[in-house]
């Protein structure tokens, strides 16, 4: 962790345990908190660096950065990578100071009043999360990963100059083969681990039995000699809908690695709940971000803290699984005529085949500008419902997306590197920050190779034509072929982490005892009304809990102790 602050007069605070340093910058005071594990405050020639690094004593090696913030000559600037699991937070007062911090937490200390923005709600509540460089706090806005600012600061007045965003290359590579390709961005994938040879017996993989954890266990287990890897799942799944425990199982014991999977109870997910919004200082994007903390906290031994996980891969790679898979290929241009797109919905719910090939077809020939909310890639991640969010905040689906709009429409770039964007830096991103606070505070490091920007910068330098070539998902599978996985896993169907059990956000069902902590900012009648089979508004009901716990906690910071306090309460009285 670490905090800069340019102000004016000195802050005058102070944290047990943590290195703090001081400056005298021409009329500016300069406060830098670092907690020399992972941060590190370092003196230089005209100024200083901060530098956030899993392994300090290599903190000049790309591979290990996380971010880096350098001041020389009244300029600050301010790195974060591509692959940080850093949340880094920055506040620009109106008297000209500035603050950085990777925790809330440390702004308030720093002075900064931390309210609420409720202009964010609308995107919130559809979405689950604020697309950086917005978050939910006022006056406070975040990094994206890979992008730099540039603060200028003469005379102790500091100035925001630019923020400059990841910019991937233009995919305009040839490709010479399929295997050389292949070969190359595994060698990308296998060199961002290099940083831990030296760490071998200190590094475990998360592995849930899908493509991409497989494949970075694979390479841990190929380059590092890693033979340690571990999973969870949800305490309140039907047995019979488990398919993270069967896809982990088996792809375990195919790998051939010393497998562990941790179990928890429903009433340890309740408790892990508050834990999570507490220490990542955000509502919970997904409902696996909560077993993923009780894994990290009781399941993975301590002498494991270096974590390697597989999320990332994303659309980067060519895997939409939607419309732009089949945008430019034949199919697509037989259906964008009106009558045979009639005839294959009519044949396909006579039948009840094709559902999915028939979804794309209809959504294919749809080319809505980006401005307008009907264009298909504000459909992308959007759970919650969207009705029920215009009717609830008075608001049109305009103002649902206006602050995203805002962010992507100066992106001049294919669509589909735009897609790729669209959920390398929301959705991806913001789940990496929220499991690397979770990380951090049970003293794991969390990496994730797939976001090591050699690698991405490769992935989006290849051509779309190629990524999209059949069959589906085509260079994922070829990366784990090269790896030596076996077809089963490979082929079989994707699970993702998702939860498949339809009565978890039902009246009482297992989230129950969470509803009168949430009625304390939400009318418990207006919770009811989601609680239903619906998966829309099963996620405004997630959201409404999230909101609820988390504006309790973070806003008004009232003691975890007296939540957990009610939560007990709250589950005596529901068994009775």
């Amino acid at each position: 962790m670490f905090l800069i602050a340019i102000t004016k007069n000195k802050l005058g605070i102070f944290f047990p345990g943590i290195v703090l340093n001081e400056i005298i910058s021409g009329s500016a005071i300069i406060t830098v908190i670092t907690d020399n594990s992972t941060s590190k405050f370092i003196p230089e020639s005209g100024g200083f660096s901060v530098v956030e690094a899993p392994l300090l004593n290599r903190q000049n090696d790309r591979f290990d950065l996380f971010s880096k913030s350098t001041f020389r000559t009244n300029t600050l600037t301010i790195f974060k990578s591509t692959h940080c699991p850093r949340t880094i937070y920055f506040h620009h007062n109106a008297n000209n100071e500035f603050f950085c911090a990777t925790h809330i937490g440390l702004l308030r200390k720093a002075g900064i009043k931390i309210d609420e923005n409720q202009d964010m709600l609308p995107e919130f509540f559809t979405y689950r999360y604020i697309m950086p460089p917005n978050t939910l706090f006022k006056r406070i806005k975040q990094l994206s990963n890979g992008s730099r600012l540039r603060v200028e600061c003469p005379h102790g007045q500091c100035h925001l100059q630019r923020l400059e965003e990841y910019q991937p290359p233009a995919p305009e590579k040839k490709v010479d083969s399929f295997d050389a390709e292949i070969g190359q961005l595994v060698r990308y994938l296998s060199q961002s681990l290099k940083g831990f040879h030296n760490y071998q017996d200190s590094v475990g993989a998360i592995l849930s039995g899908g493509i991409d954890s497989s494949i970075t266990f694979q390479a841990c287990k190929k380059y590092l000699g890693v033979q340690h890897s571990y999973s969870t799942e949800y305490p309140f799944e039907d047995p019979q809908l488990n398919t993270e425990r069967q896809y982990a199982l088996s792809a375990a014991k195919a790998l051939g690695t010393e497998h562990h999977l941790f179990e928890s109870t429903v009433h340890d997910y309740l408790y892990g709940l508050l834990d999570c919004i507490t220490l990542t200082e955000e509502p919970v994007h997904h409902l696996q971000s909560v077993p993923i903390y009780l894994l990290f906290k009781n399941g993975i031994p301590a002498e494991r803290s270096i974590i390697v996980q597989g999320l990332g891969a994303g659309g980067i790679v060519g895997n939409f699984r939607n419309f732009l898979y089949w945008r430019e290929k034949s199919a697509a241009q037989i259906f964008q005529f009106k009558p045979t797109r009639d005839l294959l919905s009519f044949l396909s719910r006579v039948t009840g085949k094709a559902k999915h090939f028939t979804n794309c077809m209809n959504k294919v020939h749809l080319e809505y500008p980006l401005s307008n909310p009907r264009n298909l890639i504000w459909d992308w991640h959007a759970y919650g419902n969207k009705q029920w969010v215009c009717k609830e905040f008075g608001v049109m689906q305009e103002d649902i997306i206006k602050h995203r709009y805002e962010i992507y429409k100066t992106r001049k770039t294919t669509i589909y590197d735009l897609w790729s964007l669209y959920s390398l830096l929301g959705d991806e991103a913001i789940t990496l920050g929220l499991w690397g606070k979770i990380a951090e505070a049970n003293q794991k490091i969390l990496f994730s190779p797939w976001y090591e920007q050699t690698f991405l910068d490769y992935a989006f330098s290849l051509p779309w034509s190629f990524k999209l070539s059949k069959p589906e998902n085509k260079i994922r599978k070829g990366m784990g072929r090269y790896l030596g996985i076996p077809e089963f896993i490979l082929n079989r169907r994707k699970s993702g982490f998702g939860l498949l059990q339809k009565g978890w956000a039902q009246k009482d069902g297992a989230l129950e005892p969470l509803v009168p902590l949430a009625g304390r900012v939400w009318p418990i009648s207006q919770i009811r009304e989601v609680q239903d089979s619906n998966p829309q508004n099963q996620m405004i009901f997630w959201n409404m809990i999230n909101y609820a716990l988390w504006k309790r906690l973070i806003i008004d910071q009232e003691p975890i102790e007296n939540l957990k306090s009610e939560l007990n309460t709250a589950i005596k009285n529901q068994h009775g």
